[in-house]
């Protein structure tokens, strides 16, 4: 005898092993498509890094919010998250900043 609930099990079950095959493609692209982006010169250093940011913010999304199930959690869950974003963004503003010749820490120190 088909017991109903078995059914709808096994489904949901190949549902979930479907979404998880999609985003472990979607994550190997996505680590091809880093690796092409560090190869090639897009014109100035900000531009490959913001490529290559945006490839890897774009896979940490399907790793947080699939692999670790993130989309259905609460809002503690999210405050994280986005105050982990915020902190990247400005880590990675000042490490761009700091590259700029014009910078204080690029000038020489006066030795007498």
């Amino acid at each position: 005898m088909n017991n109903p609930s078995n059914e709808e099990d096994s489904k949901a079950v190949k549902k979930h092993v479907q979404q998880h095959v999609m985003i472990a493609v979607g994550l190997a692209l996505g680590t091809i498509m880093t690796v092409w982006t560090s190869q090639t010169n897009f014109g100035s250093f900000a531009l490959n890094v913001t490529i290559t940011l945006g490839i890897a913010a774009a896979q940490a999304f399907m790793v947080a919010a699939f692999f670790m199930h993130l989309l259905s959690e609460k809002k503690l869950i999210y405050c994280f998250l986005i105050f982990t974003a915020i902190f990247f963004v400005v880590m990675m503003g000042i490490t761009l900043w700091s590259r700029m010749p014009e910078n204080i820490i690029h000038y020489k120190q006066y030795v007498p």
